[in-house]
């Protein structure tokens, strides 16, 4: 038997046997729900993914099978206080592995920081593990991405009694082996001497509720090679909301000695962006956007966005003119919903040193009662033609689905030698799957002088 198959029978039997703990103790009014995913693709792929909830627990088990590769298979769980496989990061984590690239509508200066499992479909490449405190202020763990160092880390958060105030903060060690290369035109891999890899975080964050919303982080990362200076990154993050404005502001900076903990080094120094939004009258609004972004290796980069059109609760277009260095946009974006349907439009036109292109986008789909259907498509012109899209159709019950899906996996163009690429292996461009689905739970009813209702 071989050590991967030892290593998930091994995790198969630890989660079977945490699910079946838990199992046992829920009792008979709990929460559950089980949901079965399985696709099979024209290239022989087969991709199977299983969960289980049980409260605030949850079982992943997911599989995928080709004629070409190995099997792969991973075992995930999740507890309150414990979660071990597949795994993403959030929050100081995140900052500490890409400083300076994340925009105002990110979610990573709101989110806590940690490790969380992974509940997509597709192969993922990071594995991790963490176990926590009874009220999740202190946690322990690690994470492995696919053919780098691993990593171990302790977090810890303090937050108000109203939640709207918190400081949270993390260490984390990596036992760096690796030795980039020292390449004077590529900053981002200058040389980082194997040996211990040290990095920290701390974040503030304050938040205000009534008819003035708003929230304001400060973040701090910093590394420490075994051999090399100390390096530090900040962040401030703010929003302020009234009932007719809203104000975004992001500024960020990045000593030249920063590391992240795969071993590189950024090449951006300075990141300022202020982004608002203003609603004048219903259903009117206008915004407008300014981003700032300094290099070690190259000039200063700005950006404007500036927009406006109408929203409401089922619609929403927007016209907006974009500037980024040489290039210029004009974007119509929008979506509407229509009873059962759903649709969304973009076209675009950009002109960058003078060379133009155009693009339009749209996507829709219908949902009734025993079928629903989706249809997406764009097409480019630069100069030449060239189209890119999809479609999927399913048949469902009330907890099942069947149906299939159909996509362009590259762009198609419309010259004679594209349509003879085409014609000479038309499995490159398109890809049939068929999928199913099912799922069942259990929602805990109480009894209520002879009725039953929902909690």
């Amino acid at each position: 038997m071989g050590k991967g198959r030892r290593r998930l029978l091994l995790s198969l039997s630890f989660g079977l046997w945490a699910l079946l703990r838990g199992v046992g103790s829920v009792q008979p009014q709990s929460h559950w729900k089980s949901q079965l995913d399985s696709e099979l693709n024209l290239n022989g792929v087969l991709s199977t993914r299983w969960m289980l909830d049980i409260e605030q627990s949850r079982f992943l088990y997911l599989e995928q099978r080709s004629s070409e590769e190995d099997p792969y298979r991973i075992v995930g769980i999740r507890t309150p206080y414990f979660s071990m496989g597949p795994v993403d990061l959030f929050g100081l984590l995140r900052e500490a592995g890409s400083p300076l690239s994340y925009t105002l509508s990110g979610t990573v200066f709101r989110e806590q920081t940690g490790i969380q499992l992974y509940s997509g479909k597709d192969v993922h490449n990071r594995m991790g593990f963490f176990v926590a405190g009874p009220d999740q202020s202190l946690s322990l763990g690690g994470y492995k991405d696919t053919g780098e160092e691993p990593h171990l880390f302790a977090t810890f958060r303090l937050g108000s009694s109203n939640q709207y105030s918190s400081v949270e903060g993390f260490v984390s060690l990596t036992d760096y082996r690796k030795e980039t290369i020292d390449l004077d035109w590529f900053p981002s891999k200058s040389r980082v001497t194997p040996g211990p890899l040290l990095h920290w975080g701390s974040r503030l964050r304050l938040g205000m509720e009534g008819s003035l919303k708003g929230s304001f982080s400060l973040s701090m990362v910093g590394s420490r090679p075994s051999h090399d200076l100390s390096g530090v990154c900040t962040h401030l993050y703010g929003e302020l909301s009234l009932s007719w404005i809203e104000i975004k502001v992001l500024s960020g900076r990045c000593t030249s000695q920063y590391v992240t903990p795969n071993g590189d080094r950024t090449t951006k120094e300075i990141q300022n962006v202020v982004g608002g939004t203003l609603f004048p009258l219903y259903p009117l609004f206008f915004s407008l956007e300014g981003e700032e972004i300094g290099f070690r290796d190259r000039d200063v980069t700005r950006s404007y966005r500036l927009g406006g059109g109408v929203q409401g609760p089922t619609f929403r277009l927007e016209a907006q003119r974009e500037e980024r260095l040489a290039k210029v946009s004009w974007i119509l974006e929008g979506w509407g919903r229509l009873g059962k349907f759903f649709g969304s439009l973009a076209a675009a036109w950009e002109e960058e040193n003078k060379e133009s292109q155009v693009s339009l986008s749209i996507r829709g789909t219908y949902s009734d009662k025993g079928w629903e259907g989706e249809l997406w498509w764009k097409g480019t012109w630069k100069p030449d033609f060239m189209v890119e899209g999809g479609s999927t159709l399913s048949l469902k019950g009330q907890d099942w689905k069947i149906g299939i899906s159909m996509e362009l996996l590259k762009p198609l163009g419309f010259r004679d030698e594209d349509l003879l690429r085409f014609s000479l292996n038309p499995l490159s461009y398109v890809g049939v799957s068929l999928f199913f689905s099912t799922y069942d739970s259990h929602l805990p009813m109480k009894r209520i002088s002879g009725s039953r209702v929902l909690p």
